[in-house]
């Protein structure tokens, strides 16, 4: 699957994130900074209708949820996460 410009889109605290502003190095990968500002909140939703997966890495030492990444399946799927300040970033519906 190659690489599609613009099918991401990533916001924290409510402000939506210039492409240069985030690490999507494939098109298919988001790289969460460290989850160390307790209460920030990130989101990241999948704008195509592509069948592509997208993956969202926690850094190094950090979870998702408990796990070291979470996957979005599907065309336009999002995920809202809140930092805990001590390596945890949580899903948040």
């Amino acid at each position: 699957l190659a690489y599609v410009a613009g099918a991401l889109q990533v916001s924290v605290n409510g402000l939506v994130l210039p492409q240069n502003d985030y690490a999507a190095l494939n098109g298919s990968t988001v790289i969460l900074g460290s989850a160390v500002n307790a209460g920030k909140e990130l989101t990241v939703k999948k704008v195509d209708t592509g069948i592509q997966t997208v993956t969202i890495s926690a850094s190094v030492g950090d979870n998702v949820d408990g796990d070291q990444f979470y996957q979005l399946n599907g065309p336009y799927q999002s995920i809202r996460l809140i930092c805990n300040g001590s390596g945890s970033w949580f899903v948040s519906w």
